[in-house]
């Protein structure tokens, strides 16, 4: 009898599991770049202005546009798989560089940080997520995420607000984030 209990008691732990690794990690989560579909080209961070060019075209809503640029840029799903998504850090679907020195951290990994954190002020506003970044995900306060999460609070925070316009949002990643390429 306590075998089968402790039988019935093993079988709950791993389906437990099974079911949180599908719902946090996502094992079937698209991580293809989107800004091939869409004939982006350039560095990392000059895609991820374009990529936020064409979904301003759209005409979303604020909220939504930030959603759309969460989940093409880091792999952030919608609703509560999206916290999930953010609690683990996205995924890495528009690979490169690009960015300013200062926003570099030497990882292929900055437009899923930045897009990542634009959309959690979806769920908390700037100044938790900011906190969240350096407490919870263990960016350093100063640090290169740490500037890059500062700039994509800003960026969010003028978005949802209506001080940056969404087809100003290209320009704006072009001109605050982008290092200058050769023409």
């Amino acid at each position: 009898m306590r075998a089968a209990a402790l039988a019935i008691a093993l079988l709950a732990v791993l389906g437990l599991a099974a079911a949180a690794y599908v719902v946090v990690s996502d094992p079937s989560a698209d991580e293809s770049d989107p800004t091939v579909s869409r004939g982006l080209t350039g560095t990392a961070c000059q895609r991820l202005a374009g990529l936020a060019g064409q979904l301003a075209e759209q005409d979303p809503a604020p909220a939504a546009f930030l959603a759309a640029l969460g989940h093409d840029g880091a792999g952030i799903r919608s609703g509560s798989r999206g916290f999930a998504d953010l609690l683990a850090g996205g995924h890495n679907r528009i690979r490169g560089r690009g960015f300013l020195a200062r926003y570099d951290d030497g990882s292929d990994g900055q437009v899923r940080h930045f897009s990542g954190i634009a959309m959690a002020t979806l769920f908390a506003t700037g100044n938790p997520t900011l906190w969240i970044s350096r407490h919870l995900r263990r960016d350093e306060q100063g640090s290169a995420d740490d500037d890059l999460s500062k700039q994509a609070v800003t960026f969010s925070t003028a978005v949802l607000k209506g001080r940056l316009a969404l087809d100003q949002t290209r320009g704006w990643i072009l001109a605050h984030l982008c290092r200058q390429t050769a023409a």
